[in-house]
């Protein structure tokens, strides 16, 4: 794995290709793009941000368009995520997505003193005590 240095121009210039040919022919004939400029510091960000965070979920480029109105195959962004979650609970969510538009972070960090909230549903058979009114 890599040492993440940032992302080059030619991420962006990728997004703006896409999103004027979201096409099979177009992810083809630029993946080695893709994965040059956009996967593997994808890849070296979130490796740099799971010991902070946790795990880092990185999103597919393929979209699921079987029940979509909207059929481009690609997401014309690359984005990763940070759930809150058991092992970190304290320091909240955070996603990342970057687009030919730039870079959008957002994040959660719960209030001083908030407890961690529940990751899982409680088990079949158990359930929550709701409250009177």
């Amino acid at each position: 794995m890599t040492t993440f240095t940032g992302f080059g121009e030619g991420a962006l210039t990728f997004y703006e290709g896409l999103a004027a040919d979201n096409s099979r022919t177009y992810w083809q004939t630029h993946v080695d793009t893709y994965r040059r400029e956009i996967a593997e510091p994808l890849a070296a960000l979130a490796a740099a941000l799971e010991p902070e965070f946790g795990a880092i979920k990185i999103f597919r480029p393929h979209r699921d368009v079987r029940f979509s109105p909207d059929k481009r195959p690609y997401q014309e962004h690359a984005s990763l995520a940070a759930p809150a979650g058991e092992t970190r609970p304290v320091i909240g969510g955070l996603y990342l997505a970057l687009s030919p538009t730039g870079l959008f972070v957002g994040g959660r960090i719960p209030p001083p003193g908030a407890r961690p909230t529940r990751a899982v549903p409680p088990a079949p058979g158990r359930r929550r005590r709701s409250r009177s009114p």
